[in-house]
């Protein structure tokens, strides 16, 4: 019996300290986000000050190209708390979904001429490989395009121009298969299983001209996982990046 009583309570310890940490995790976790999403409005908001006080101060020469500069950073914190927004609604399931069966290959098809034009307007050479004849799967379209236009904007932002930006669609006995690639600059192979994380950001090459909110992959992530998929990064053989994105098939 004195045995078994210390067995109990050695397990009930365990478990304690076990909730203590996983609450410790949690909230270290929270201030992080809370540290980092002010870090991403505070940069904004200083810019629109001194733009502001210079506009204030008459200091500047051009006051039009002052008022179109306050305008897109407003833009940029608007689209900042809409992602944040976003992301919150995704950890917590609240995406709306509105799933149904469809071949993806036609879809597919026709979202290839505007990411083609797209790509080709900010100078970039766009390529679609479309390797199968069908493919049925149970998705929200919308939602998957948000994605597929999510990976081809950070690739515009982050690939150098001129270069090169291919999206490919394959099937094998389960998945759907889609890739998107584009050309250097690469990232680190340590760095690689990073990019979903929220606010996270190369700091190397990839991230010396643009930051974007650093929310849009952990979104693409949360949309994917809800469709049952996986979303993975590796090196690509353009010299960049590669996102592979998997989804069950409908089974016949």
């Amino acid at each position: 019996m004195f045995t078994v009583l210390i067995y109990f309570f050695y397990q009930r310890r365990k478990l304690a300290i076990l909730k203590a940490n996983l609450y410790q995790d949690a909230l270290n976790q929270k201030n992080q986000i809370l540290a980092d999403v002010s870090h991403e409005l505070r940069t904004p908001l200083t810019a629109l000050k001194l733009q502001v006080d210079a506009l204030k101060y008459q200091l500047v020469d051009d006051v039009d190209l002052s008022y179109q500069k306050l305008g897109t950073k407003i833009d940029d914190l608007n689209h900042l708390i809409s992602d944040i927004y976003e992301l919150a609604l995704s950890d917590v399931n609240g995406l709306s979904f509105e799933a149904s069966q469809v071949d993806f290959v036609p879809i597919l098809m026709n979202w290839g001429e505007e990411f083609e034009h797209y790509a080709s307007a900010k100078g970039f050479e766009w390529h679609l490989a479309i390797n199968a004849n069908t493919a049925l799967v149970n998705i929200d379209t919308d939602r998957i395009k948000q994605v597929l236009s999510n990976l081809l904007t950070n690739s515009i932002k982050y690939t150098d121009a001129p270069g090169q930006i291919s999206l490919s669609l394959a099937v094998n006995s389960n998945n759907l298969i889609l890739v998107l690639k584009d050309s250097s600059p690469g990232v680190p192979d340590e760095e690689l299983e990073k990019i979903f994380e929220r606010l996270y950001r190369v700091e190397k090459s990839r991230n010396r001209r643009t930051g974007g909110s650093g929310l849009g992959l952990s979104i693409s992530q949360n949309i994917i996982e809800a469709h049952e998929g996986t979303i993975f990064a590796s090196k690509s053989d353009l010299g960049g990046l590669a996102v592979t994105i998997r989804i069950p098939l409908c089974q016949q």
